[in-house]
């Protein structure tokens, strides 16, 4: 292809979250590879408005509505309209459970669709659902291997037709990764929760969820001070389906109410990432976001996690990596860290390079060019040769 792809990327999301941070991020990668990327979604939504910050174009005028018998017609005849005007190659959709619309509206047009399945649930099997992976999707590209295996294949769709597309992330928001601002930043944190100095700060970064796992990080932290050791585990994000109340509940039997600190919902959350000593992504379930554990990565802070998801993909260290839900492996994998606080910091070290060389930016555009050159071509009949030429 000797021009640029034209991508439309539709991202029907109404609540921030993995999937919108995800389509944000591969429009923003792709558009830096120089390809010309639009993002649709619904008007209002979080994921337009995180666009607009990251300079990802949005379709104005191209609302993508939850569909009705009274607005199908409208919603894919706007949609219809748009990818003639813009003469666009290729339509990847984000949404984990598939909008029809973007399937609708490309009936009839030469434009391949591409699904996004990264840091998603497990696939809808109904029979609706089943035909969209099937046979409504060109190509499927997914965030880890585990989810080919996991959720793909037992929906009948073929291996050949998945690929993986790792997570990315934009390391220009690591600003505290020097280590004399990490140095500041880490004074100023102290200071403003009145930690003392010497005292390790362990740390989980993310809305209070259960899936994320922070009932187990309490637990966990509960053994850690019964062992007699000292730290503050510092609960980065606002509520989600927990709240701060149910969480100092938990910790108050177990005498730890004391060493949680919490940050509510902040728009930096690096800066309190950078601060840490340890990072705990402890999710119970195989949704588990790429997001805080590449963030705690990217400002070099070691990473315990779960064995669930796409995790253990991104840690890559098996002495980081504990079975979900079993608070006493987690907490003799972060108490083996903070005794050891310089092979922690070695381990941060080894975090971060690998960051940047396998889930920057620049990385991720590039595999995503790559993955959708080779279906854009396939549908038009391009020798596999050809298509690695152009």
């Amino acid at each position: 292809m000797d021009r640029p792809m034209r991508i439309l990327h539709v991202a029907r999301v109404t609540a921030p979250g993995a999937e919108a941070w995800n389509a944000v991020t591969l429009a923003k990668a792709l558009q830096e590879e120089g390809h010309v990327c639009w993002l649709a979604g619904e008007r209002g939504t979080p994921v337009l408005e995180e666009a607009g910050r990251q300079g990802v174009r949005v379709a104005r005028g191209l609302a993508i509505p939850e569909l009705r018998p009274w607005n199908w017609g409208q919603a894919v005849t706007a949609l219809r309209t748009f990818l003639k005007q813009q003469r666009v190659d290729l339509i990847v959709v984000h949404t984990g459970g598939g909008h029809w619309t973007a399937h609708l509206a490309r009936r009839g047009l030469p434009i391949p669709l591409v699904r996004i399945l990264a840091d998603a649930p497990a696939p809808r099997s109904d029979i609706a659902h089943r035909w969209l992976y099937r046979h409504g999707t060109d190509r499927i590209l997914i965030g880890g291997a585990y989810m080919r295996e996991r959720h793909l294949l037992p929906l009948g769709v073929e291996r050949e037709r998945v690929a993986v597309l790792p997570p990315g992330i934009d390391l220009t928001a690591t600003a505290y990764r020097p280590e004399a601002g990490r140095h500041q930043v880490r004074g100023d944190v102290r200071a403003d929760h009145r930690i003392p100095l010497g005292v390790p700060l362990i740390g989980i970064l993310g809305r209070m969820s259960a899936v994320r796992g922070h009932r187990v990080l309490i637990d966990a932290a509960g053994h850690l001070a019964a062992a007699g050791r000292d730290f503050r585990l510092l609960v980065i994000g606002g509520e989600g389906d927990l709240r701060e109340e149910d969480l100092r509940a938990q910790a108050r039997p177990l005498g730890i109410e004391e060493r949680l600190v919490f940050t509510g919902h902040i728009d930096d959350p690096l800066r309190y990432a950078s601060a840490l000593d340890v990072g705990v992504q402890p999710a119970i379930g195989p949704d588990a976001p790429s997001r805080p554990a590449l963030e705690l990565m990217a400002v070099g802070i070691p990473v315990v996690a779960s064995l669930v998801g796409v995790l253990p993909e991104l840690i890559d260290e098996d002495e980081l990596l504990v079975p979900p839900e079993r608070p006493e492996p987690l907490a003799e994998a972060i108490g083996r860290l903070l005794d050891d606080l310089p092979w922690a910091g070695r381990l941060g070290e080894r975090a971060f390079k690998r960051v940047q060389e396998d889930y920057s930016l620049a990385q991720h555009g590039r595999r995503a060019t790559e993955l959708l050159l080779e279906t854009l071509h396939a549908m038009r009949g391009v020798p596999a040769g050809e298509a690695s030429e152009a």
